[in-house]
């Protein structure tokens, strides 16, 4: 319900602009987890959710993993290389701080609130989003000739140290997911 609410702000003020964004993993977390969350209440309201159990609870867990990696990979990788100048100021809330915990924090808290139970097979559909958006940025980097995220250039060999710990960590937190929902 958090992410709802606060979804009006950059949209409407043209901090985000639905669409222009769509090199961005990030986006793409935040799209699918709003996305999720109204399905959700769409289907709570109408009594649809039991029927539509094994999809949602793949696109769920797609999203948890995905905001996972996103969410630590902003905050231990982006965040401490941006310029101190850009860190300030309702902008930076909203485009920066807002898209990289908001959906996070509540696709973990929909994750406990709901008890998700998470089958094994449940890790195919992050690792096709992950395969999927591999390829749209390795299209988007080498038409613009510049890197959507610095790190991955796909040029040197720290590209695919960090594509292989994004995956590693999508694990790790599908793992975690695994061992925390009820059996």
């Amino acid at each position: 319900l958090t992410h709802l609410i606060f979804i009006v702000y950059p949209i409407s003020s043209g901090t985000i602009k639905f669409g222009s964004t769509f090199a961005y993993l990030t986006m793409w977390g935040f799209y699918m987890c709003t996305f999720y969350m109204l399905v959700t209440i769409i289907f709570r309201f109408t009594g649809i959710d039991k029927k539509v159990g094994r999809p949602m609870r793949y696109f769920f867990f797609m999203c948890l993993n995905a905001e996972t990696v996103i969410a630590i990979f902003f905050w231990t990788v982006l965040y401490p290389g941006l310029n101190e100048d850009d860190k300030h100021g309702t902008i930076f809330v909203f485009a920066m701080i807002y898209p990289h915990t908001i959906p996070f924090a509540s696709i973990w808290i929909d994750f406990f609130l709901n008890t998700w139970i998470s089958t094994k097979r449940d890790m195919h559909a992050f690792l096709i989003l992950g395969l999927i958006y591999m390829i749209v940025n390795c299209i988007v980097t080498f038409v613009s000739g510049t890197p959507v995220y610095p790190p991955i250039k796909y040029t040197d060999v720290w590209t695919y140290i960090f594509l292989a710990a994004a995956l590693v960590l999508g694990i790790i937190s599908f793992v975690i997911s695994f061992f925390l929902s009820p059996q």
